[in-house]
């Protein structure tokens, strides 16, 4: 952030997408009159918000993890947001902790996945629900301009930790994927990790992510799959995505104690046919893992995934792992005209 009255640079307000001015604490819209505060050196330009927390609660949580990260290191943080959130029991919170920090394995996978797309040095790149950055650290050491956009704060201090902790930078803005802080055609690359289970309307990312993509971009998205015969990577149960809705809530209540209405996995059916409402050309791919993040898997997870790198090569096998697999790959190209 720099002196009053000067243009941000790159960022529009997400409501009527003027250019915004500044000053110490906040970013202005001389336009339709919205201000927008910059919390913890975050600005904070959402009209949707998080739906686990209201929003001074996460700002709250944001100031607090962001005095915390002065004096312990990346991964001590990500343990201490878990250990002092009370909501989430300990049986999982080492498992989400051990999730984070293989976060930039999996941003490899993603990035290194097969592609059309030249990289060139300083390529602006946008990870949507970038969590605790992972991706973005793996796109800074591959040459690009990452941006980081995530609907919680304090998961963006959290990332800024990681990011300083590498030496590395990348810009991070606190928005909706549903209204993005950013001009038409920003982006030579848009990803989202694991995003397509997010809640009931992640799959709207799609007409912001063409709006923001550049002629001959791309974007690359992954999810869980709804009709996985694999475990259920949020609740750890088998094939519950061929029951119906209500079934399946009544069911992992019953087994596990409890359910999240904000996860639903979708099927690569549903996700590629909402895709192409926004995009001319769709692929639905089985996931690729890098070796960096085979490596980092468990081990009695590395065989599976190098079996399902062998899978995705064989054409009649490839669509039945995307299918039944526990993640699927979307590759969208040619945006349609965005309309706003």
């Amino acid at each position: 952030m720099s002196a009053r009255g000067r243009p941000a640079a790159d960022l529009v307000c997400p409501s009527c997408l003027t250019a915004l001015e500044i000053d110490d604490e906040a970013l202005d819209c001389e336009k339709c009159g919205a201000r927008y505060p910059v919390v913890a050196g975050i600005p904070d330009l959402r009209l949707d918000f998080d739906p686990y927390i209201d929003v001074d609660g996460d700002r709250d949580r944001a100031r607090e993890l962001a005095e915390r990260a002065r004096t312990t290191d990346f991964a001590g943080l990500v343990a201490h947001y878990w250990d002092t959130t009370r909501s989430t029991p300990a049986s999982r919170a080492g498992r989400y902790l051990d999730y984070a920090l293989r976060a930039k394995a999996r941003g490899e996978s993603l990035l290194g996945a097969p592609s059309i797309i030249a990289e060139s040095p300083d390529a602006p790149l946008l990870d949507l629900g970038c969590g605790t950055g992972g991706l973005l650290l793996a796109a800074r050491e591959r040459g690009f301009t990452p941006w980081g956009v995530d609907i919680a704060l304090r998961w963006l201090v959290i990332a800024k930790k990681r990011l300083d902790e590498a030496g590395a930078e990348a810009n991070m803005v606190c928005a909706s994927a549903r209204r993005l802080p950013f001009a038409p055609q920003s982006f030579v690359i848009v990803t989202a990790a694991d995003f397509l289970q997010q809640g009931p309307d992640a799959a709207e990312l799609f007409p912001e992510a063409a709006r923001v993509l550049a002629a001959g971009g791309e974007v690359r998205v992954t999810g869980a799959s709804r009709f996985s015969l694999l475990a259920d990577p949020h609740t750890g149960l088998h094939a519950t995505g061929f029951l119906p809705d209500r079934w399946r809530e009544r069911y992992v209540r019953y087994r596990t104690g409890g359910f999240d209405p904000n996860i639903r996995p979708r099927s690569p059916a549903e996700c590629a046919r909402i895709a192409r409402r926004s995009f001319d050309r769709v692929e639905v791919h089985a996931p690729f893992f890098a070796e960096t993040e085979i490596a980092a898997l468990p081990s009695e997870l590395r065989g599976r995934a190098a079996l399902a790198n062998r899978l995705r090569r064989i054409p009649g096998l490839a669509g039945l792992a995307a299918r039944f697999g526990a993640s699927f790959r979307l590759l969208c190209r040619r945006p349609r005209k965005a309309r706003r």
